[in-house]
């Protein structure tokens, strides 16, 4: 019983994550519905309903401007961008303590290369992988596209500054610094949760302009199909046409109607860099990495450092190997 009940919870789960509800706000609805299980010494599927008419019903519950608010992953843009930052935060302690490890040196030279280079490489991480996501929650998926060559753009000024600029010290910056500054970013981050009250917008616009809100965040914020999404806004379209009304006197602000439309529609459809693919191939890149510098650190006679970055390959061919045994 309790493997079936797991097994339930799993696909729960992951139907109220693509409904927007992520793990902390599942908790409490799983626990009460584990206990209304034990209570009638039902299988799950019979006591609970399936996983996903169970996470329509939670989905449902929550309050209007909520669940407009959130994604499928239960995030508002500015999360998205933040996470981004708090990502490159987080690696970079790891990162500077290695490279202090490796150089045997308690401080970094600071140059303009290397000083305008890593500003340039932190922008091109949270635009990347922060601003592709962000676009989608705010219900512009066609800003996707811009966010990637923005990104590219980025990527190349960094190497062109790390090995074009002058590289005459100026200065030294102590790791120490360096450390506390991502740490304290990481702290700040990790805390920073007032976007998630902001409202959803999409208020009083044209019916036209409406149209196009509804259609870009059916497809960007709740992951709905282009042609899924075609289609309830034709719908749409048709009752205001067959009314004579306006849109928001009809359905209301568009992030909320979206909202309400997406809580019944089982089909998603994700992005590619989200999808297993993608996963995959990041993973294998990393994991390669993370081998050739362990093997440089041998090489150069560097043992702690090799160790770390041999332990960091291991953890991606572990991850590498749960990937493939998904697909």
């Amino acid at each position: 019983m309790r493997t079936s009940f797991e097994s339930w919870e799993l696909a729960a789960r992951l139907a109220m994550s693509d409904r927007g509800i992520d793990h902390g706000a599942a908790g409490p609805l799983i626990a009460a519905a584990k206990s209304h299980w034990v209570e009638s010494g039902q299988d799950p599927w019979e006591a609970l309903g399936t996983p996903d008419a169970f996470a329509v019903a939670a989905a449902q519950e929550r309050p209007a401007a909520e669940r407009a608010a959130h994604d499928t992953q239960g995030m508002t843009p500015i999360e998205h961008v933040s996470g981004a930052l708090l990502v490159l935060a987080v690696l970079t302690i790891p990162a500077v303590l290695l490279a202090a490890l490796t150089r045997g040196a308690l401080t970094f030279p600071v140059t303009v290369a290397g000083l305008t280079g890593s500003l340039l490489f932190a922008l091109c991480w949270v635009v990347v992988l922060g601003v592709p996501d962000a676009a989608r929650a705010a219900g512009r998926p066609q800003g996707v596209r811009w966010a990637y060559g923005a990104g590219s753009v980025l990527a190349v000024a960094s190497g062109v500054a790390f090995t074009q600029l002058p590289q005459t010290r100026f200065g030294a910056l102590p790791v120490a610094v360096v450390v506390l500054v991502a740490a304290v970013l990481v702290w700040w981050l990790s805390r920073t949760r007032a976007s998630r009250r902001r409202p959803a917008g999409g208020g009083d616009s044209g019916s036209r302009q409406w149209s196009g809100e509804l259609r870009g965040l059916l497809i960007g914020r709740h992951d709905l199909p282009a042609g899924r999404a075609d289609e309830l806004v034709a719908e749409a379209e048709q009752h205001l046409a067959a009314s004579g009304g306006t849109a928001s006197e009809e359905f209301g602000p568009a992030g909320e109607y979206a909202a309400e439309l997406a809580v019944g529609e089982t089909t998603r459809q994700v992005p590619w860099w989200r999808g297993p693919a993608a996963a995959l191939v990041s993973t294998v890149a990393g994991t390669v990495a993370a081998i050739q510098v362990a093997v440089g650190h041998w090489r150069d006679d560097h043992p702690v450092a090799a160790v770390l970055a041999s332990a960091v390959a291991l953890l991606g061919a572990v991850a590498v190997t749960r990937l493939i045994r998904k697909r």
